[in-house]
């Protein structure tokens, strides 16, 4: 089998949408006081206060589904009646 140039250049993948349009990039390169590579890629530069941002809000995301699912089954214990006629006094906390 030989592979030609034409073959090659057909199988590139299709390009991925841009997630941010370019006037948004400039207005956050805009904010950067130095134009060095600690300014965009630094801990405290753009990318990392991006990547802390982003993070941050993944997780508390991440927690409020968790917390509001351990709330819904603490309400369904709550109802939940228990050995026959005798009803659970106590509430699960």
């Amino acid at each position: 089998m030989t592979v030609t140039m034409s073959t090659i250049r057909n199988t590139k993948k299709p390009k991925a949408p841009k997630l941010f349009p370019d006037e948004r990039i400039d207005q956050l390169l805009a904010q950067i006081q130095n134009k060095d590579a600690e300014s965009f890629l630094g801990e405290s530069g753009l990318a990392g206060q991006l990547k802390k941002q982003l993070t941050e809000r993944m997780l508390a995301a991440e927690l409020t589904h968790h917390l509001d699912a351990e709330a819904k089954l603490l309400a369904q214990l709550n109802d939940i009646p228990c050995f026959g006629d005798r009803q659970w006094r106590g509430r699960v906390a």
